[in-house]
């Protein structure tokens, strides 16, 4: 089996220790800021859920957390790895020959962890114990009272695990979610602001209301980038020997890609530039098909103002929130992802080159992503977890 070595986070030390603290009445953190092990306790003798890096002072560092926190580290039945790096599985040998604890992680991690250690050039990065016990997506690790369910998370390693425990608070039932990979990021950057249904029908409503405040330049723009998705330096660039009445197509030379694209002319965009050019396009030598309403009628210099002008009398988003050009390429695209079109058709339709281009698009695709979520249905949930 062949790994990504060079795909993993970087792995960061600190030998600082934390207070051991009980988060749960049977579970237990001890550890660094950095990184940490957590300690699930049953009527059986205890869970260790990781290992922290290898060397003595860790070895010590769990030990002597357990003692602080009333446990005695003989009680370590089972040694749970999340996922196959040094700094979660490093202390585990003690624990294995000393103590007597049973190994468990995936298959996958644990021949992964192998091939990464003897490969990292750094002798501190050590993997030295055998395991045979080995979980994967759906298995439930038991000891005594205590259950452990495991889901399998690739990604920060490529055989990760994360669990679902039951645990009490003062004798109150929850479920803890332990995630077996990386944290997240510490900027972590916010999905796209998609446009909302009701949203949009404000916004056509607007475009093909006649009697609207916005006048036929900005009604243009907004029923271009709605209905077609074009980037917003693509649709100032657009001249009438872009659009091919005869075809019904739009076709350009992308500014951002140097590719082709061609692009269909519906009914709404052909009438939008229709009643602008005939009706509100002031005379000009410019090519461009709109153009500013003040002299000397150059190319747009900026779409935003003009969009925000449909967003107000659409009274969408007065009070902030994404206004933009990008927000309309960004509907075209969920919603044709919600109406099961293909990946690669919208690619081509958005003009994309880069087939990962889409993935921001896929990351606010709501209706598909709840299909991804994980149900909690075969787990003992109290009645009051669900009260939010």
């Amino acid at each position: 089996m062949k790994f990504d070595l060079m795909g993993t986070a970087h792995l960061t030390t600190s030998t600082e220790a934390i207070e051991p603290v009980k988060i749960f009445d049977n579970m237990a953190v001890i550890g660094t800021a950095g990184t940490n092990c957590i300690v699930i306790e049953s009527d059986e003798g205890l869970i260790l859920l990781d290992a922290m890096w290898p060397g003595e002072l860790y070895e010590n560092m769990i030990e002597d957390g357990l003692r602080k926190l009333g446990y005695d580290p003989a009680d370590i039945k089972i040694l749970l790895i999340s996922h196959g790096h040094p700094d979660h599985s490093g202390c585990g040998r003690r624990f294995v020959e000393k103590y007597g604890a049973v190994p468990y992680m995936s298959k996958v991690d644990y021949l992964f962890e192998q091939e990464f250690c003897a490969k990292a050039n750094n002798p501190a990065w050590i993997f030295d114990f055998e395991v045979d016990h080995f979980l994967d997506e759906g298995d439930v690790l038991t000891l005594g009272n205590a259950k452990v369910y495991c889901f399998s998370t690739p990604g920060h390693t490529p055989g990760g695990l994360s669990f679902i425990v039951p645990v009490y608070d003062q004798g109150r039932p929850h479920m803890a979610a332990l995630w077996g990979g990386s944290a997240p990021p510490p900027q972590l950057e916010a999905n796209y602001q998609y446009l909302r249904s009701d949203e949009s029908a404000k916004i056509k409503a607007v475009l093909h209301n006649d009697s609207s405040a916005c006048n036929l330049l900005a009604k243009a723009i907004v029923t271009i980038a709605y209905y077609t998705g074009m980037r917003g330096t693509d649709i100032k660039a657009l001249t009438l020997d872009n659009i091919d009445w005869d075809d019904d197509c739009i076709h350009i030379m992308q500014s951002k890609t140097g590719e082709e694209l061609r692009i269909p002319l519906t009914t709404s965009v052909g009438n939008a530039l229709w009643d602008y050019v005939t009706s509100h396009r002031p005379r000009s030598t410019k090519e461009e098909i709109l153009v500013s309403d003040r002299r000397p009628f150059i190319q747009l210099p900026d779409l935003w103002h003009h969009i925000k002008k449909v967003f107000n009398e659409a009274d969408v988003r007065r009070d902030g929130g994404r206004t933009g050009v990008r927000i309309f390429r960004h509907h075209l695209a969920t919603a044709l992802l919600a109406n099961e079109t293909e990946a690669p058709v919208i690619s081509s339709i958005l003009g994309h080159t880069d087939p990962m281009s889409l993935n921001p698009y896929l990351d606010a695709d709501i209706e598909h992503l709840r299909e991804c979520a994980l149900s909690i249905e075969p787990y003992p949930v109290a009645e009051e977890a669900f009260m939010l």
